[in-house]
């Protein structure tokens, strides 16, 4: 329960964030994307490749979804010293 306490959190904070800077009447107004999109990032520590960010935005219809996966890892000697993992 936990975890979905916190990706629903996650999610929430993130959609207020960004709200004030469009109004509803704008975004309705908006064409939707052609086409799928998708970005993806290497998660660089010390020159070492630690995760990766992938940002996938797919229209349908008059609506859009955005999907977000992050996934971290540090490691040190076949130990585990800090990982982090974000779908939303």
């Amino acid at each position: 329960m936990l975890v979905a306490r916190r990706r629903l959190i996650g999610c929430l904070v993130g959609f207020a964030a960004g709200a004030p800077l469009f109004s509803i009447s704008s975004l309705m107004t908006w064409p939707a994307l052609a086409a799928p999109q998708s970005l993806r990032f290497k998660a660089y520590r010390d020159q070492s490749v630690v995760g990766t960010h992938a940002v996938d935005v797919q229209p349908s219809g008059n609506q859009t979804k955005v999907t977000v996966k992050i996934d971290l890892s540090v490691s040190m000697a076949f130990v585990t010293l800090f990982e982090f993992k974000h779908d939303c």
